[in-house]
C-alpha cells in the first residue's frame, strides 16, 4: 500500500482472518499477500477511519472521522449503514463493543452509547455527566463489565449504574492495551499498567481515614499557637485539635488546608462546605486546600470529607468558626447611634419649631423683596421705554430741524452781521445747534448699547486735544466767576478718535460748571499713571461743587440716570456721562470717579498709550492729511456756466414730506429744471421717462423707500449713470455703508446745510462734464474730412464710452463684447471707430479705462488698487505700464502733477 500514499491509524482483523487497514484515505480490506482486495465507501466517500471493533454476529464497527459506521456480513458483501448521532459530534477517535452488546464511541467532546445494535446514540456523555475530559482517545472493558476510558487528562471507570470515577493517575492517554487482568494505558511518553481489581478502593478498608485540618491562614499568613495577629490570639493549641475558632472582623479572610493522610495522595480528592454560607458540597480539585474572603459577621460550619471511587465517602471533620461583627454592627454602637438620632430629631423638631417663626418673618421680608424687585423692574422698563422713546423722537426731530437749519443757514448770509436780527437769527441758531447735539447723543446712545459705534482711530497730541476741548469754556468761566485752571504736566502723542475723545472732556466740563456755584473752583489736568504695568495718558476734571451721594455713585454712569442735585446751569438728561464709560471703554480705557457730598468731585480718565490694543478691533485709521481740505480742481478749472446752461440741467427731487420737498424746491428752482416724486415708485418712472441729470431722494419713503428706488436705476442701462444724493435722518453707519453699495454718489443727514446741498449737486454736475469731456479729450478724437456730420459722430461715440464704462469692472470685456451691445459686426465697427478717431477697438477701451482711473485718482478716495481693479485690471504693473504710456507718470504720483497735465 506504500503506492497510495497514506497515513495508516489502525489494523484489526476479524474471526474470518479478514485483515481490515483504516487509513487517512478510508477502510481497506486486504487479501493474504498484503494485496487491496477491496476499498470500502462510506457513506459516499472514503473519510479517515481510527478504529475497528468486531461483534458477535462478525459486524464490524467502524470510527471516522465523520462518525460511526456499522458494516454487516452479506453474500460476500458489505452492507454500510452509519449510526445517528443526537449531538453534534463529528470525529470518532474510538469504539468498543462491550461484552453486554452495547456499543461505546469516544469523539473528541464527549461518549456516546448505542444500546441494542439501534443505531441510534441513546446517551451521550461529557465532563457535565462526571467525564474527566471530553478528548476520548481509547476504550476498554475490565473483567467485572466496567468501561475504563482513556482521555488527554486522565482515566474515567464507567461502571454498570452509570456512574463515572475519575482518576488523575495519566495524563495523555493515547492507546489501551488489556493482557488478563491487567490493563494497559499508552501515553506520550510513558506506559501505565495496573490491575483494576486491586486499583478500586474499597470502603470497609479505607472509610476509617479520617480528615484533619492541618494548617490555618488569615490574610495569607500562616497562624501559629499563641501569636497575636490583628490585636487577637487565634490559637491556643494546635488546629488539628481545635473545634471552634474565634476570629474578629479583621481576620476575616482565611484559608484552611486539609489531609487523610492517605500515601494515594495522586487519586484522593475530598468535598468540602462552610455552612450555611455554603449549601452544596464542593469538590476540591486543585489541591488540599479552600480560602474565604470577606465573609460576613456570624456563625459557620467548616465541613470536609473524603470521597472514594464508586459509592463511598468518608467521614465528615467539622470545625466551628465564629466571625464578630464589626464595631460598627455592635449593640453597643446601635444603641449609640439610637440616642443620637433621637437628639438630632428632638434638635430637628426645636429648629423646625424656630424655622417656622423665621418663616413667617422671612415672608414678610419676601414681600417687601418682590415690591422692590417690581419697582425696579418697572423703573428698568420705564427706562429702556423712555431710552427707545428719545431715539425715535430724535429720528423725527432731525426732519423739522432741516427746516429750521437750511432757511436759518440762508438768512443769516442775507442778514447784516451788526443788524439786531442777525443776533436773534445767532441765538436761534445756537439753540438749534443744543437740540442737534442732545438729538445726536440720543442717538450715540443706541449706537454703543447695539455695539454699532466705530472709532476713527487718528494720532493726536493730548496738549492740543485739551486746549481745544476748554477754549469754548475759557470765556464762560470768566463771564461767571469760575476759577478755571489747566495744568498740563504731561504731553504725548495718543491713537483715540478725536471727534468722541473731544465730546467726552466737553461733557465733562460742562457737568462740572453745571453742578459748581459761581466762584467755585474747577481744574483740568493731565498727567502719567501706570496701571497694572501699563501706562495711561490720564485726563482728570475736577470741581468744588455739589458733589455726588455715594448711593448713587454706582449708578451713575447708567444711561438716564441722574442725581438728586438739580444743575445751576442747563438741564440734567442722564446720558452724557453713559457715554463717557461708553466711549472710554471703545478706547479700552477707563473712568475712576471720586466724590463727596458738598467738596465735588473728581473724573479721571484713563487713556491707553499706543493702539496695540486695538489690534482686535473694527476701526478706522485717519491720517492727518484726511483731515485737510482738498481742492479737486484747480482755480483755473471751468465753471457750471461756462461749461453748459445752467437751466439745461434738471434735477429730480423724491421726498414724501412735502414741506421738506417745496423747500429743496425752492434752492434749485430759479437754476435747475425741477421734477418731483412724492415716493419711490413714482421716481422710478420718471427717472425713466425724463433722464434727469441729478436725483436727490429721502431714504424712508412709502411705497419703495430709497434703497429699492437707487438699486432700481442703477441697475437699468437708461438710468445706472445718473448721479444720486441721499438725504435721511437716518445717520447710522450701516445705512451709509448700504448706500455706498448701491452706488449712491453722496449721502447727507438731516438737517442739512442748504449751502452744503447746493455745493455738492453743483460738482456732481460739474464732474460729470468734466469726465465726459476728459474721455471726448483723452481719446483724441479725429474726424477725417468725408465724415458725416460731427454730431452724428459724437453720439456715436458717446454711446462707445457708455457702454465701455458701463462695463469697467468686467476684466474680459472685448471688442467681440462691444460689437454685440452696438449690433454691429466686429469688422464694421473696427472701421468705423478706425474712420473717426484713427483709434482701433482695443485702443479706445484702453484709453476709457486708463481715463475713468485718472479721474477716480483724482477724486482722492481711492488707494492705486482700488483703482485699477475698479477698471478692470488684475495685473498692476500691466496697469501701470498703460497708465504711464498715456500719462507719462505713475499712478502714484497722478494726484500730485494732476494740474500740469
Amino acid at each position: 500500500m506504500s503506492h497510495l500514499n497514506v497515513s495508516v491509524h489502525s489494523l484489526f482483523i476479524d474471526a474470518q482472518n479478514h485483515f481490515w487497514v483504516g487509513t487517512s484515505n478510508g477502510l481497506f480490506l486486504l487479501d493474504k499477500q498484503f494485496h487491496i482486495e477491496k476499498h470500502i465507501m462510506l457513506d459516499n466517500e472514503h473519510p479517515k477511519v481510527f478504529d475497528i471493533k468486531e461483534d458477535r454476529e462478525h459486524n464490524l464497527w467502524v470510527a471516522t472521522g465523520i462518525g460511526v459506521f456499522y458494516l454487516q456480513t452479506k453474500e460476500n458483501d458489505w452492507k454500510v449503514t452509519k449510526c445517528v448521532q443526537s449531538q453534534p459530534a463529528n470525529t470518532a477517535q474510538c469504539v468498543l463493543v462491550a461484552s453486554d452488546g452495547n456499543v461505546y464511541v469516544g469523539f473528541k467532546n464527549g461518549l456516546g452509547i448505542i444500546r441494542n445494535k439501534t443505531m441510534r446514540f441513546s446517551k451521550f456523555l461529557t465532563v457535565a455527566d462526571g467525564l474527566i475530559s471530553n478528548w476520548i482517545n481509547c476504550i476498554t472493558e475490565g473483567e467485572e463489565g466496567d468501561i475504563w476510558i482513556g482521555t488527554n487528562s486522565g482515566i474515567t471507570r464507567y461502571d454498570q449504574k452509570s456512574k463515572c470515577y475519575n482518576y488523575y493517575i495519566s495524563g495523555s492517554n493515547r492507546s489501551v492495551a488489556k493482557i488478563g487482568n491487567v490493563l494497559f494505558f499508552g501515553g506520550s511518553k510513558q506506559v501505565l499498567c495496573f490491575n483494576p481489581e486491586k486499583a478500586v478502593f474499597s470502603f470497609e478498608s479505607n472509610y476509617k481515614n479520617k480528615v484533619f485540618i492541618t494548617n490555618l491562614e488569615v490574610d495569607g499568613k500562616r497562624i501559629n499557637i499563641g501569636e497575636k495577629y490583628n490585636k487577637q490570639t487565634i490559637l491556643n493549641q494546635q488546629i488539628t485539635y481545635t473545634n471552634e475558632i474565634k476570629l474578629n472582623y479583621e481576620n476575616r479572610n482565611l484559608a484552611l488546608a486539609f489531609s487523610n493522610c492517605s500515601y494515594s495522595y495522586g487519586m484522593q480528592k475530598y468535598e468540602y462546605r462552610l455552612y450555611p454560607y455554603q449549601k452544596e458540597w464542593n469538590i476540591c480539585n486543585d489541591g488540599e486546600g479552600v480560602s474565604y474572603v470577606n465573609l460576613y459577621a456570624g456563625k459557620y460550619s467548616f465541613q470536609v470529607r473524603a470521597i472514594y471511587p464508586g459509592k463511598y465517602n468518608g467521614e465528615i471533620t467539622t470545625l466551628k468558626i465564629k466571625i464578630l461583627p464589626h464595631w460598627s454592627q455592635t449593640w453597643i454602637f446601635r444603641i449609640g447611634v439610637v440616642l443620637c438620632v433621637i437628639t438630632i430629631l428632638l434638635y430637628l423638631f426645636q429648629k423646625i419649631k424656630n424655622q417656622q417663626c423665621r418663616r413667617e418673618r422671612m415672608l414678610c421680608l419676601e414681600h417687601d423683596l418682590d415690591t422692590a424687585n417690581m419697582l425696579k423692574e418697572q423703573e428698568h422698563n420705564m427706562s429702556k421705554e423712555r431710552e427707545q422713546f428719545f431715539v425715535q423722537v430724535a429720528h423725527d426731530l432731525r426732519t423739522p430741524l432741516t427746516l429750521i437749519f437750511a432757511p436759518l443757514g440762508e438768512l443769516l448770509l442775507s442778514t447784516d452781521k451788526n443788524s439786531a436780527s442777525y443776533t436773534k437769527l445767532q441765538y436761534i441758531l445756537k439753540s438749534a445747534n443744543s437740540i442737534q447735539y442732545l438729538i445726536n447723543q440720543l442717538l450715540q446712545v443706541q449706537k454703543m448699547k447695539a455695539g454699532m459705534l466705530k472709532l476713527s482711530i487718528c494720532k493726536t497730541a493730548i496738549q492740543d486735544l485739551v486746549e481745544r476741548s476748554a477754549f469754548s469754556f475759557k470765556e464762560f468761566a470768566v463771564q461767571q466767576g469760575f476759577e478755571f485752571n489747566i495744568d498740563i504736566d504731561y504731553n504725548t502723542d495718543i491713537y483715540i478718535d478725536v471727534e468722541k475723545m473731544e465730546s467726552v472732556i466737553k461733557n465733562l466740563l460742562s457737568n462740572a460748571f453745571k453742578y459748581t456755584s459761581a466762584g467755585g473752583k474747577i481744574s483740568l489736568t493731565v498727567f502719567y499713571n501706570e496701571q497694572d504695568g501699563d501706562g495711561y495718558c490720564c485726563v482728570q476734571v475736577r470741581d468744588t461743587g455739589v458733589g455726588i451721594a455715594l448711593e448713587h455713585q454706582s449708578r451713575i454712569f447708567s444711561s438716564f440716570a441722574t442725581g438728586d442735585q438739580f444743575p445751576k446751569y442747563s438741564t440734567a438728561v442722564g446720558i452724557g456721562l453713559y457715554i463717557v464709560r461708553s466711549t472710554l471703554e471703545l478706547h479700552h480705557g477707563f473712568v475712576k470717579l471720586a466724590s463727596k457730598v458738598g467738596e465735588g468731585s473728581s473724573f479721571t480718565l484713563f487713556i491707553p498709550e499706543g493702539k496695540s490694543h486695538f489690534a482686535d478691533d473694527n476701526y478706522k485709521i485717519l491720517e492727518s492729511s484726511e483731515n485737510a481740505e482738498v481742492d479737486l480742481l484747480s482755480e483755473q478749472a471751468p465753471t457750471m456756466s461756462s461749461i453748459k446752461n445752467l437751466n439745461e440741467w434738471s434735477l429730480l427731487i423724491v421726498e414724501d414730506n412735502m414741506e421738506v420737498r417745496n423747500y429743496i424746491v425752492s434752492l434749485f428752482s430759479d437754476k435747475y429744471r425741477i421734477y418731483e416724486a412724492c415716493n419711490g415708485e413714482e421716481g422710478i418712472q420718471m427717472a425713466g421717462q425724463l433722464l434727469p441729470d441729478l436725483v436727490i431722494t429721502d431714504v424712508m419713503m412709502p411705497i419703495k423707500d430709497g434703497f429699492e428706488f437707487s438699486k432700481k436705476l442703477k441697475s437699468d442701462s437708461p438710468t445706472f449713470h445718473i448721479p444720486i444724493i441721499m438725504l435721511t435722518a437716518k445717520a447710522e453707519d450701516v445705512d451709509i455703508i448700504k448706500a455706498t453699495q448701491l452706488g449712491i454718489d453722496d449721502y447727507l443727514t438731516k438737517p442739512f446745510n442748504a449751502g452744503v446741498l447746493k455745493a455738492k449737486v453743483e460738482n456732481l454736475l460739474l464732474q460729470r462734464q468734466l469726465l465726459k469731456n476728459f474721455y471726448s479729450k483723452s481719446l483724441n478724437l479725429k474726424f477725417s474730412d468725408s465724415a458725416p456730420e460731427v454730431g452724428g459722430e459724437e453720439a456715436f461715440m458717446q454711446k462707445v464710452i457708455n457702454i465701455i464704462e458701463a462695463n469697467l469692472t468686467n476684466d474680459v470685456f472685448s471688442a467681440k463684447m462691444l460689437a454685440g451691445l452696438l449690433n454691429v459686426s466686429q469688422p464694421t465697427l473696427y472701421r468705423k471707430i478706425k474712420d473717426i478717431c484713427q483709434l482701433s477697438i482695443i485702443e479706445v477701451i484702453r484709453n476709457v479705462r486708463i481715463s475713468k482711473a485718472a479721474s477716480l485718482l483724482l477724486l482722492k478716495k481711492y488707494s492705486v488698487q482700488e483703482v485699477c481693479e475698479m477698471v478692470g485690471y488684475n495685473d498692476y504693473d500691466t496697469f501701470r505700464k498703460h497708465f504711464v504710456a498715456k500719462f507719462k507718470v505713475s499712478p502714484s504720483r497722478y494726484d500730485n502733477s494732476a494740474e500740469h497735465q
